[in-house]
């Protein structure tokens, strides 16, 4: 069986995606606008020049010819988009059977910014066919859109707490650790303030940002 994911090839959840589907013996191949390389995949790289996280970046649409060209000549049996307003986008226009996968800005941000945006991602979301979403805050959010619960599978992130081991000599009763990227969208420092609003009536918590 054959993946085709339209999703940036150089974002870790893309590649983890990616590593399963693989290791299960899938065919993977990846339609990117940023280049990349996974071991095991085949990535198209279509390049629309600069994409950037804090602007509007429209532009992939004028590649849609090509995208349908990769399409047609892959003959994938599951197509597979990552964030809503973007790679999502692409793929409703081209495909009415896909999966998405949502990461938190596209739903939790970008529809707030007008009507269109709101409407571009209302769009997206009532196109898919399955919607992963990462975490329950998202899927409600998907929910008031008007999007069925039915078809919204949630998978919250977090740590596997069968791994996770404390030093028992540890003076902190609580850990909150941030592995965001440390780029403006990530709000790494509202984590902070929040943090230190927190520690100033708990002093048995940390923070570790890595």
């Amino acid at each position: 069986m054959k993946i085709l994911f339209l999703a940036d090839a150089s974002s870790i959840h893309t590649q983890q995606w990616i590593r399963y589907f693989l290791q299960k013996k899938y065919e993977v191949e990846v339609i990117s606008f940023l280049p990349a390389r996974i071991d095991g995949a085949k990535v198209h790289w279509i390049n629309v020049g600069e994409v950037s996280p804090y602007k509007t970046n429209f532009k992939y649409i004028l590649k849609l010819p090509k995208v349908i060209k990769i399409k047609l000549k892959s003959k994938p049996d599951i197509l597979i988009a990552h964030y809503a307003t973007s790679y999502g986008l692409i793929t409703s226009l081209i495909s009415f059977k896909f999966i998405l996968a949502v990461h938190g800005t596209d739903i939790k941000v970008t529809p707030k910014k007008n009507i269109l945006f709101y409407f571009f991602t209302r769009f997206v979301l009532k196109r898919a066919d399955l919607i992963f979403s990462v975490a329950q805050h998202m899927s409600d959010d998907i929910i008031r859109m008007g999007i069925p619960s039915d078809k919204i599978f949630t998978i919250q992130y977090g740590i596997d707490e069968t791994k996770f081991f404390r030093d028992k000599k540890d003076k902190y009763q609580y850990h909150c650790i941030s592995t965001r990227s440390l780029r403006k969208n990530s709000n790494v420092d509202k984590i902070i303030k929040a943090i230190s609003i927190l520690k100033s009536q708990n002093k048995n918590i940390k923070l570790l940002v890595v």
